[in-house]
């Protein structure tokens, strides 16, 4: 992950998902941070989900060095080498993160990634405009809104 907004750093904090502030891999909290399994509900999904990014991720970029050992690190994971097909026909991807958020509660985030023959792709976390006019959750300022 290249960068973020600090609604999103707020977010994330206390989900642990910038433990590692310099070296932030979605893929990888899943599969290896402690408390993923508690904080994802859906996370059978989710790792369904990274695991076939990361097997597109392959196709578009087969030379890719960091890519490749990225992959193979993770297949060390007992978990990921499980879901890792690194060929085949790929398998539809989760569009919804279901957090048991810490000091939010349940938080679905729909996400949306826009991918590129570039070496990079965007990941868009959306929050539900319902969600975000409650006290619960409050990624976007009502200025920045239009409210």
């Amino acid at each position: 992950m290249l960068g973020w907004n600090s609604a999103w750093e707020d977010f994330a904090l206390p989900l642990g998902l910038l433990d590692h502030r310099y070296d932030v891999n979605l893929a990888r909290y899943v599969y290896s941070h402690p408390q993923a399994r508690r904080m994802l509900r859906n996370w059978a999904e989710a790792a369904d989900t990274f695991a076939e990014l990361l097997r597109r991720a392959t196709l578009r970029r087969p030379g890719d060095a960091v890519l490749r050992d990225t992959v193979t690190m993770m297949r060390r994971n007992p978990d990921f080498a499980a879901r890792w097909r690194p060929q085949g026909a790929g398998l539809p991807v989760s569009k919804v993160l279901r957090f048991d958020h810490p000091e939010l509660g349940d938080v679905d985030i729909p996400v949306e990634m826009l991918d590129s023959d570039a070496e990079q792709s965007l990941v868009i976390w959306l929050a539900d405009r319902s969600a975000v006019a409650g006290p619960g959750l409050r990624l976007v300022p009502p200025q920045a809104a239009g409210e």
